[in-house]
């Protein structure tokens, strides 16, 4: 595997250091050695976050995020850091998200899908509704 590559493992039975069923990312660069007991699920796919960009995520399983946040099946969220991101066994990747230019002229209204704290520090409540001008 090359350097911004990874691959999706699960283990099929009970090994010394996994249980059966759980899965588990290996990063590359590396050479991954097949092993008994162990299904290469899928390749998953590397994105490079670039400036103003964002991705939006949603939690497959309940646990921890990349980003060490609880997160339940089904919960969406963005990341907006600049650089590779490469999504954990927990995580998939819905939309690729690129910026919108606001002018004098245009601006976005914006309506909350559920109760959060926007990058503002702003606590947005479920349905409600906002404008976003320049």
């Amino acid at each position: 595997m090359l350097k911004n590559e990874a691959i999706l493992l699960e283990a099929e039975r009970d090994l010394q250091h996994k249980k059966a069923g759980e899965q588990w990312l290996v990063i590359g660069p590396t050479t991954y050695q097949p092993e008994v007991g162990v299904e290469i699920i899928r390749d998953v796919k590397c994105y490079m976050i670039a400036k103003d960009c964002g991705l939006m995520i949603r939690a497959l399983l309940p646990g921890k995020c990349s980003k060490g946040v609880d997160r339940y099946p089904g919960e969406e969220w963005m990341v907006r850091q600049k650089g590779l991101y490469i999504p954990t066994e927990r995580e998939t990747v819905t939309n690729v998200v690129k910026p919108i230019v606001l002018t004098e002229k245009r601006a976005l209204q914006l309506k909350a899908k559920k109760t959060f704290q926007d990058i503002f520090n702003k606590t947005r409540k479920a349905g409600e509704e906002w404008l976003v001008t320049n």
